[in-house]
């Protein structure tokens, strides 16, 4: 196959929608234009319903793109996008692809779990953001020698000292909160049941000393579920709900925090498949204390601090021990996570490994 493959690039996740998977879209696609021609089809809006037009809009698309310009491969973005391909193949011989995020070959309903099964299987290739997800995918059906797993590259905004101090000063005026007063938690990203915000609230919270802050971030269908478990607790002067939050503001969070946490639990319909957010921490030089739930251990390893699954009162006890080093050892601890991540999630090498993909070479 051509060196330089024209690329269709499918996706119903896509900035200024939010979330993990818009991040890593809105990367690949960007880093891959600079390797080779990339058409895009996106969806930018976040409700499910908008999928009703979107689907048979992206398929349209594909149609009248393959027949006009005859790409090398089509890529669809996750295994929704995917389930076009049956549909697709007729038209062009090009190389599909798909990429599989976490459980969504798991869907409670059957029926769209087996089109996304389907869509998976016509594509040439299915890529895996980790092992566990691979693990996942071969047991509901997925031909094992299609998969190939490749990681995420992380990227991570580290705003300059000058803006820093003022994002800093900005965030302590408008929520009444100096963040150099007490220790402070972070946990930041779409709110799903699965991320265990509420479950640590009810169960790890009460456990912690009282000078610590947790702040939160985000929003999702977990949200209420997480509001109510602050306020029957009466715990609203020690964890702040802030809602979605800026790019910036975020960047600076991660610099004053001490740890993020992310307190997982296992749902058998809706996996963790890699874990952008707590990389992203890392990247920045930010501990991340967890559960080892799905891929967690896989993505974060030695990176973070692994707790059991579950285990609060163990969890509570790794935060406290971080918080009790010294600021040298603190700072070690900072500077060891940051090359952790840098090292093994680069961008340039996601993206070689994708175009290895496109062009048949994997």
């Amino acid at each position: 196959m051509n060196s330089n493959p024209r690329i269709l690039f499918i996706a119903r996740r896509y900035p200024p929608s939010v979330g993990g998977i818009q991040t890593y879209a809105k990367e690949l696609y960007t880093r891959l234009c600079q390797y080779c021609p990339v058409t895009l089809v996106a969806l930018g809006k976040e409700p499910l319903f908008h999928l009703a037009w979107f689907m048979p809009y992206a398929f349209c698309a594909a149609v009248y793109y393959v027949l006009r310009h005859r790409p090398d491969a089509v890529f669809f973005m996750d295994g929704v996008t995917a389930a076009l391909a049956p549909f697709l193949r007729p038209f062009t011989p090009a190389r599909f692809a798909v990429t599989i995020h976490g459980a969504e070959l798991t869907f409670r309903r059957a029926f769209f779990s087996r089109l996304m099964r389907a869509g998976a299987r016509a594509c040439d290739r299915t890529v895996m953001v980790s092992r566990a997800t691979a693990a996942l995918a071969v047991r509901n059906g997925l031909p094992a020698e299609k998969t190939r797993v490749i990681y995420q590259g992380i990227h991570a905004v580290i705003p300059a000292n000058d803006e820093h101090r003022h994002l800093r000063d900005r965030f302590e005026r408008a929520h009444g909160l100096d963040l150099r007063e007490y220790p402070v938690l972070l946990n930041y990203g779409r709110q799903v049941r699965r991320k265990g915000v509420a479950e640590f609230i009810e169960n790890g919270v009460p456990l912690m000393r009282d000078d610590i802050r947790l702040l939160i971030s985000g929003s999702g269908p977990a949200q209420d579920g997480i509001r109510a478990a602050v306020k029957f607790l009466n715990l609203e002067d020690r964890v702040f709900l802030l809602g979605r939050l800026d790019d910036p503001t975020l960047a600076m969070l991660r610099r004053e925090a001490q740890l993020f946490l992310m307190p997982n639990i296992h749902l058998r319909h809706d996996a963790e498949g890699f874990g952008i957010a707590p990389l992203e921490c890392l990247y920045a030089g930010l501990p991340v204390a967890y559960f080892d739930v799905d891929a967690l251990g896989e993505s974060l390893r030695d990176g973070g601090f692994r707790v059991p699954p579950g285990d609060y009162p163990a969890f509570v006890e790794r935060i406290h021990k971080y918080l009790d080093l010294s600021d040298e050892d603190k700072e070690r601890e900072r500077m060891r996570v940051q090359a952790f991540v840098r090292a093994e999630y680069s961008w340039e090498k996601t993206t070689v490994q994708y175009m290895d993909v496109f062009t048949g070479r994997d």
